[in-house]
């Protein structure tokens, strides 16, 4: 007897629901999910959200629960299937379902690398929804949708300083595909700031924020490449350092030469102003002017070590770089900040003379555009150009 009712269980295996049957099931369930979502307040559902993520922890303590959980949020044809909500957007009522799924995956993931993996798929798609959002001039969601990113790209550079610590070898290939995909996050969102260069919101603070994030997470993944090919005589590991820490390199010359074009964009305001104008750019302007040249000299002495091989130093040069780069961008992002308010409340908007017949005596007071003129001419060392530039930091060890 319990011969035959072990071999009719083992012939339940075998036993799959009817394509079309879950074809028309699905379709039903997610009629009754657009009508609940017109009946009850996002709030009410956000609430609920916000118990089914805080509950996670606990039901993974439990098989029947956590099978549950893996069966509506991840494996599909439930009232929480994946399919439904992958592509909502952001402020939809969708929308939320497809977080708490995506919060789901990492919990259940084993294995740190795995976590990893979802971490950068879900930073991309975050620069996606970005990306859409501005392109259909919504802007009411990107800084909550950037703030998002940053955290995701955060916990992904947390992980893999974790695997690194233990397991050396899988962090490095790990370490090889941040390297890229940060690199074109930060192009998707450095296009993004562009596009919301006239716009007056909060969201590019948070799409500084997000950038330089993502910069962060970046570098400590080509730190980690260029620790493991140390000593390594392989060519093609070479090759591959050399054409990392190049790109590397490039890209911190444009976000210089970005800076550049934003500093002489913000603080160009403040010719012709009153003299509140005038004193409140002229600091800030002048520590962006040097920030920005000492970066630029550190990315030169960067170069001449990388052609002379030397990855690791270049990349200490690299990073002392991104610090003063991410420095002047808050003294720029701040001062633009200060411009705004400035001009809400109309202090400094009376224009003393015109910028053509700015009076000799207000020398003093007048910001130090000298410096801006020189940096963007000069072809040779950026120091050299600004006057009182700060001296480069230390090299990191």
């Amino acid at each position: 007897m319990n011969r035959d009712i072990t071999s009719e269980l083992k012939k339940l295996k075998s036993i799959k629901p009817n394509t079309s049957w879950q074809k028309q099931e699905r379709a039903i369930l997610l009629k009754q999910i657009e009508g609940t979502a017109r009946a009850k307040s996002f709030a009410n559902f956000f609430t609920c959200a916000k118990e089914i993520i805080g509950s996670e922890a606990v039901a993974l303590m439990r098989p029947a629960a956590s099978f549950a959980i893996v069966v509506l949020l991840i494996f599909g044809g439930g009232f929480f299937s994946i399919s439904a909500a992958s592509e909502a957007t952001p402020g939809s009522f969708l929308y939320t379902f497809k977080l708490v799924s995506e919060k789901t995956q990492l919990k259940l993931a084993y294995r740190s690398e795995d976590k990893v993996k979802l971490g950068v798929k879900f930073a991309e798609r975050r620069a996606n929804e970005i990306n859409s959002l501005v392109e259909n001039n919504n802007h009411a969601e990107v800084e909550t949708v950037a703030k998002t990113l940053s955290e995701e790209i955060v916990s992904v550079q947390n992980r893999l300083n974790e695997i690194n610590s233990n397991d050396p070898s899988a962090a490095l290939v790990l370490a090889q595909d941040i390297d890229t995909k940060t690199a074109k996050l930060r192009d998707t969102l450095q296009q993004v700031k562009t596009a919301l260069a006239s716009n007056t919101s909060g969201a590019t603070k948070e799409i500084n924020e997000a950038i330089r994030n993502i910069n962060s997470t970046g570098l400590y993944a080509l730190n980690t490449i260029v620790a493991a090919a140390k000593g390594s005589t392989d060519k093609t590991t070479q090759a591959d350092v050399n054409k990392r820490v190049a790109a590397k390199i490039k890209t911190a010359k444009e976000q210089i030469s970005n800076i550049e074009s934003d500093t002489e964009l913000v603080f160009s305001a403040g010719l012709g102003k009153s003299a509140e104008s005038i004193e409140l750019y002229q600091k800030p302007q002048t520590q962006a002017i040097d920030k920005t040249a000492a970066a630029n000299k550190i990315i030169a002495e960067a170069e001449e070590l990388f052609n002379a091989e030397n990855y690791t130093e270049a990349l200490n040069k690299i990073n002392a770089s991104q610090q003063l780069i991410d420095e002047a961008v808050e003294v720029v992002e701040q001062a633009d900040q200060d411009k705004k308010q400035a001009e809400a409340t109309g202090v400094g908007n009376q224009a003393t003379t015109s910028p053509e017949t700015v009076e000799i005596e207000n020398v003093e007071s007048q910001p130090q555009v000298k410096g801006v003129i020189e940096l963007n001419n000069e072809t040779g060392k950026a120091s050299a150009t600004v006057q009182g530039a700060t001296s480069a930091p230390e090299t990191i060890r």
